[in-house]
């Protein structure tokens, strides 16, 4: 165990003995640590693990915002910003979050924090509330009728998909930007308070 505890930085090595003392219906456990030393501490202490990849970004509104008044896609920052405003014009229903990539994100949450909807900073989108879909998917069947006009899905929706809109946020018109307010809303309404795993 010494030998390995020096020749593996990274990784500690230790053995844990747990000894059973019983005396009539008290049963007592004391346990033993083997393995840890002074000088496998100092040797392991020493160790930097250096990042893997880009490092990750941590983003807010603003700097959302600021990345898409960037690109040069006027009708994508104001349909953006329009979710935006739904959410602060609901805050019973929906919060925001934000990713952490390259480019952005912004994560239209249910009142519980849950994400359902995903806005990427190219303009993409994402149905992520398909954690619901075991429960729920007669409710999201519905919807897919209802919106279906104004709404075209580049995948079915159905348990273990997660659609996006064909159209990208800054194709939308007015009126499908108005459809899928609603639709966002119908879904923040319908799934108050509801946590998945």
């Amino acid at each position: 165990m010494d030998f390995l505890n020096k020749q593996m930085e990274r990784t500690e090595v230790l053995i844990i003995e747990a000894r059973q003392f019983c005396q009539g219906e008290l049963k007592i456990l004391v346990p033993t640590l083997f393995g840890y030393t002074e000088q496998a501490r100092r040797i392991k202490k020493t160790v930097i693990v250096e990042p893997t990849g880009k490092p990750r970004r941590k983003w807010d509104r603003a700097s959302i915002v600021a990345s898409l008044e960037q690109q040069d896609n006027p009708q994508r920052l104001a349909n953006a910003k329009e979710l935006l405003g739904l959410v602060d014009n609901n805050p019973s229903l929906l919060g925001l979050g934000y990713g952490t990539g390259q480019t952005g994100s912004i994560v239209l949450k249910n009142n519980v924090g849950k994400g359902i909807f995903y806005v990427f900073g190219d303009g993409s989108t994402q149905l992520t509330a398909t954690g619901y879909f075991h429960e729920y998917i007669e409710f999201f069947k519905s919807l897919e009728e209802k919106y279906r006009p104004f709404l075209q899905w580049k995948a079915e929706l159905a348990v273990g998909k997660l659609p996006g809109l064909k159209k990208p946020l800054g194709e939308l018109t007015a009126e499908e930007m108005e459809k899928l307010k609603a639709f966002i809303l119908e879904i923040a309404q319908e799934l108050k308070d509801q946590v998945y795993t």
